[in-house]
This record gives C-alpha cells, sequence and structure tokens, in this order.
C-alpha cells in the first residue's frame, strides 16, 4: 500500500504540473493570437487601409469631385475666368516653346 500510494501521489503530481504547464502554453498563444489580431485590426487596418489606402484615396476623390462641381455654378463671369485662364496658360506655354 505504501508503494502504491507513493506512486500514485507522484503520479498526481506529475500529472498537475503538465496540467499547470499546458495551461500556461495555452495563456500564452491566447496572448499572442491577441496580439497579432491587435496589429493587423488597429493598425493595418485603421491606420492603413482606413487613412492612406482604399477609404484615404475615396475621400480624396470625394474632395477632389467637391473642388471640381464648386466651378460649376452656372455663372457667365465664372465660367469666363476659367476660360481665361485656360488661354493665359496656353498663351505662355506656347511662348515658352518657341
Amino acid at each position: 500500500a505504501a508503494t502504491v500510494g507513493r506512486a500514485w501521489n507522484v503520479l498526481a503530481i506529475i500529472w498537475e504540473q503538465l496540467n499547470e504547464l499546458l495551461l500556461f502554453l495555452r495563456d500564452l498563444v491566447v496572448l499572442l493570437v491577441r496580439a497579432i489580431s491587435h496589429f493587423f485590426a488597429f493598425v493595418t487596418d485603421r491606420r492603413l487601409i482606413d487613412t492612406v489606402a482604399f477609404d484615404g484615396l475615396c475621400g480624396v476623390l470625394r474632395g477632389v469631385g467637391h473642388w471640381a462641381a464648386r466651378t460649376q455654378h452656372g455663372f457667365l463671369p465664372g465660367y469666363l475666368r476659367v476660360i481665361a485662364f485656360g488661354v493665359v496658360a496656353l498663351g505662355l506655354l506656347v511662348y515658352l516653346m518657341k
């Protein structure tokens, strides 16, 4: 009884230590996966994609569209001003090419 009892106690201690090691490894993997997901969610998606890539480009195009539409207000003096600016720009370009 003493030999089997001691062997059983040693086996129980080994089993508990193995269980604690597995729990520690599980927590470590969970922490690592959370860090990786945080990196992809906040750094890659929100900072890179939302501000620079797709959403950022859409914002720039929307701003350019508002700027281009602002000149189309329906008043003749505004259109004549744009035409005069274009004529001056073309005149300077022809003058500089000669």
